[in-house]
Protein backbone atom coordinates (compact mmCIF):
# COMPACT_ATOMS: atom_id res chain seq x y z
CA UNK A 1 0.00 0.00 0.00
CA UNK A 2 1.34 3.14 -0.80
CA UNK A 3 0.23 6.68 0.63
CA UNK A 4 0.21 9.50 -1.34
CA UNK A 5 1.98 12.49 0.19
CA UNK A 6 1.54 16.19 -0.83
CA UNK A 7 4.92 18.89 -0.81
CA UNK A 8 3.31 20.27 2.52
CA UNK A 9 3.54 17.10 4.28
CA UNK A 10 -0.01 15.75 4.18
CA UNK A 11 -1.64 12.48 4.02
CA UNK A 12 -4.60 12.50 1.94
CA UNK A 13 -4.91 9.01 0.55
CA UNK A 14 -4.59 5.26 0.66
CA UNK A 15 -3.37 3.51 -3.13
CA UNK A 16 -3.46 -0.13 -3.59
CA UNK A 17 -0.62 -2.30 -5.79
CA UNK A 18 -3.75 -2.61 -8.55
CA UNK A 19 -4.28 1.67 -8.36
CA UNK A 20 -7.48 1.90 -6.25
CA UNK A 21 -7.82 5.13 -4.24
CA UNK A 22 -9.58 5.47 -0.85
CA UNK A 23 -9.07 9.06 0.26
CA UNK A 24 -8.52 9.87 3.72
CA UNK A 25 -9.11 12.96 6.06
CA UNK A 26 -5.95 14.57 5.29
CA UNK A 27 -3.09 14.33 8.34
CA UNK A 28 -0.39 16.83 8.06
CA UNK A 29 2.81 14.38 8.94
CA UNK A 30 4.50 17.00 11.22
CA UNK A 31 6.04 16.46 14.67
CA UNK A 32 6.15 12.88 16.34
CA UNK A 33 5.97 9.98 13.78
CA UNK A 34 3.81 8.27 16.53
CA UNK A 35 1.50 11.16 16.82
CA UNK A 36 0.50 11.54 13.47
CA UNK A 37 0.53 7.55 12.46
CA UNK A 38 -1.81 6.91 14.71
CA UNK A 39 -4.32 9.93 13.61
CA UNK A 40 -3.29 8.02 9.76
CA UNK A 41 -4.35 4.56 11.31
CA UNK A 42 -7.66 6.47 12.63
CA UNK A 43 -8.22 8.04 9.28
CA UNK A 44 -7.78 4.97 7.43
CA UNK A 45 -10.43 2.51 9.76
CA UNK A 46 -12.46 5.47 9.22
CA UNK A 47 -12.24 6.03 5.34
CA UNK A 48 -12.48 1.97 5.42
CA UNK A 49 -15.71 1.30 7.38
CA UNK A 50 -17.03 4.81 5.17
CA UNK A 51 -16.52 2.99 1.77
CA UNK A 52 -18.07 -0.28 3.40
CA UNK A 53 -21.19 1.41 4.79
CA UNK A 54 -21.60 3.10 1.22
CA UNK A 55 -21.09 -0.34 -0.47
CA UNK A 56 -23.51 -1.87 1.47
CA UNK A 57 -25.97 0.66 0.59
CA UNK A 58 -25.60 0.64 -3.02
CA UNK A 59 -25.61 -2.87 -3.08
CA UNK A 60 -29.43 -3.11 -2.73
CA UNK A 61 -29.93 -0.87 -5.35
CA UNK A 62 -27.79 -1.05 -8.28
CA UNK A 63 -26.88 -4.31 -10.67
CA UNK A 64 -23.96 -6.37 -9.82
CA UNK A 65 -21.44 -5.55 -12.44
CA UNK A 66 -22.05 -1.88 -12.13
CA UNK A 67 -21.48 -2.22 -7.98
CA UNK A 68 -18.11 -4.38 -8.47
CA UNK A 69 -16.70 -1.51 -10.51
CA UNK A 70 -18.10 1.11 -8.56
CA UNK A 71 -15.88 0.53 -5.10
CA UNK A 72 -12.64 -0.98 -4.13
CA UNK A 73 -12.06 -4.17 -4.56
CA UNK A 74 -11.19 -5.01 -0.95
CA UNK A 75 -14.85 -3.80 0.09
CA UNK A 76 -16.57 -5.81 -2.38
CA UNK A 77 -14.99 -8.58 -1.01
CA UNK A 78 -16.03 -7.89 2.68
CA UNK A 79 -19.69 -7.05 1.69
CA UNK A 80 -19.64 -10.07 -0.08
CA UNK A 81 -18.99 -12.11 2.85
CA UNK A 82 -20.71 -10.45 5.09
CA UNK A 83 -24.08 -11.19 3.21
CA UNK A 84 -22.66 -14.69 2.63
CA UNK A 85 -22.22 -14.93 6.67
CA UNK A 86 -25.73 -13.25 6.83
CA UNK A 87 -27.09 -16.15 4.38
CA UNK A 88 -25.63 -18.98 5.82
CA UNK A 89 -27.62 -18.07 9.31
CA UNK A 90 -30.79 -17.01 7.71
CA UNK A 91 -30.31 -20.52 6.12
CA UNK A 92 -29.41 -22.43 9.48
CA UNK A 93 -32.20 -20.65 11.06
CA UNK A 94 -34.75 -21.14 8.41
CA UNK A 95 -33.71 -25.00 8.46
CA UNK A 96 -34.09 -25.27 12.29
CA UNK A 97 -37.42 -24.09 12.17
CA UNK A 98 -38.53 -26.64 9.80
CA UNK A 99 -37.12 -29.06 11.59
CA UNK A 100 -38.95 -28.27 14.29
CA UNK A 101 -42.19 -28.00 12.59
CA UNK A 102 -41.41 -31.54 10.69
CA UNK A 103 -40.81 -32.92 14.10
CA UNK A 104 -43.70 -31.27 16.00
CA UNK A 105 -46.03 -32.69 13.05
CA UNK A 106 -44.31 -36.27 13.32
CA UNK A 107 -45.08 -36.12 17.09
CA UNK A 108 -49.09 -35.03 16.18
CA UNK A 109 -49.28 -37.93 14.22
CA UNK A 110 -47.40 -40.31 16.10
CA UNK A 111 -49.56 -39.62 19.13
CA UNK A 112 -53.20 -39.89 17.60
Amino acid sequence: MEMTVTMAPEIRAMLSPEGERVEVLKVKATGNVEDWLKQVEKNMITAVRTCIKKAKDDFEKSIREEWLIRHPHQVNETIKKILLIYFYFFFLECSYCFSNILVCKFNTNFNK
